[in-house]
């Protein structure tokens, strides 16, 4: 096993989704790119919104 983890090089970029302007957020997407700074393998997570990390649930990656 490596000594790293690939998110540990991660430099995340977050959205929050909402209807309108001025209402609360449904979903969180957040970026995430590492390796190659050329090339980097991107992905995006999607969880539901909350006032709380340990209060939101993963949709997908």
């Amino acid at each position: 096993m490596a000594p790293w983890h690939p998110v540990a090089n991660a430099h995340a970029s977050e959205w929050l989704l909402r209807q309108g302007a001025m209402d609360t957020p449904y979903a969180v997407v957040r970026r995430f790119a590492f390796g190659d700074p050329n090339h980097p393998d991107v992905w995006f997570r999607v969880v539901t919104s909350a006032a709380r990390s340990e209060g939101r649930e993963l949709i997908c990656w």
